[in-house]
């Protein structure tokens, strides 16, 4: 026979784990009290045209999208783009922060961050 569970910081008072409390509203659409306050003080700062947690997934998309397009094209174009009379780095920067535009995500930041570092990473050649 096993002794009784004691209540620990992990478990709810009725025994079940908290993190499963949290999926299960997190599944119903209702957001929890951290997400409404932090949704609350960027609203308040105006930051929500640099960081909008609630962005649409088909933005998302789009935006990552076009940054692994254009990846594709520097890395595909790196000895065109190479040439003295070449301005394909030029334009890569310029569509890099016509993306970045609609960038609202950090993760989406990050992989616009290591386009600009390709890209910068070419011009030292």
């Amino acid at each position: 026979m096993l002794p009784p569970k004691l209540p620990t910081p992990a478990l709810a008072k009725n025994g079940t784990p908290r993190s499963a409390k949290r999926r299960k509203l997190g599944e119903c659409g209702l957001p929890n009290a951290s997400q409404v306050a932090h949704d609350g003080e960027l609203q308040k700062l105006g930051h929500a045209q640099f960081y909008d947690p609630n962005q649409s997934m088909a933005e998302r998309r789009a935006v990552r999208k076009g940054i692994r397009d254009l990846s594709k094209e520097l890395t595909e174009s790196r000895a065109e783009y190479l040439t003295p009379s070449s301005d394909g780095l030029v334009k890569t920067l310029e569509r890099a922060n016509e993306i970045f535009a609609t960038v609202r995500q950090t993760s989406d930041a990050t992989l616009d961050s290591r386009l600009l570092v390709s890209t910068a990473d070419l011009h030292r050649y």
